[in-house]
């Protein structure tokens, strides 16, 4: 509609001879379970038309290590990233709210988050299986009151980062 792309349901699920994925410029949405279960998709580069990853989008992409999610994110639906096993570290863009249910649970290997202040809202089982992970967030933040009550540990970002 109006030119703009969403990337379909299943659009390359469970598609073996992937490794790296440029999504095009002008694409809006991608849908639930577009990329599910890529096990070889290494990396991903999202361009800043991208509004909205829906549930199971990157799920069980088991190789996958890199994905830089731009500012213009605003949602990201549960089990968007489901067992992402190799994924190390991500940096929530400045306009989602909040994390969504088990949206990184599995992802045994993520070391690093970081949790802008516009995140006021988490949702249950969101980092499960996460035994590797620090929270970087700003002192005082709602994240670093997530960390805490969750036994999290946090590493603190200065302000104005």
């Amino acid at each position: 509609e109006n030119g703009l792309i969403v990337i379909q349901n299943r659009l390359l699920y469970a598609d073996p001879n992937l490794s790296c994925v440029h999504i095009p410029d002008g694409t809006i949405t991608i849908e639930s379970t577009a990329f599910e279960e890529c096990e070889n998709l290494k990396e991903i580069a999202i361009p800043d038309s991208v509004t909205t990853i829906k549930e199971w989008a990157f799920s069980r992409c088991k190789n996958l290590e890199k994905i830089m999610l731009p500012d213009s994110v605003t949602t990201i639906e549960r089990d968007a990233f489901f067992n992402c096993k190799n994924l190390k570290e991500i940096t929530l863009p400045n306009n989602v709210t909040e994390i969504n249910w088990r949206t990184f649970s599995n992802c045994e290997n993520l070391e690093r988050i970081y949790i802008p202040d516009s995140v006021t809202e988490f949702d249950e089982l969101i980092f499960e299986h996460c035994d590797k992970l620090t929270i970087h967030c700003h002192k005082g933040s709602e994240a670093e009151k997530y960390a805490k009550e969750n036994r999290f540990p946090v590493a603190y970002v200065e302000e104005g980062k």
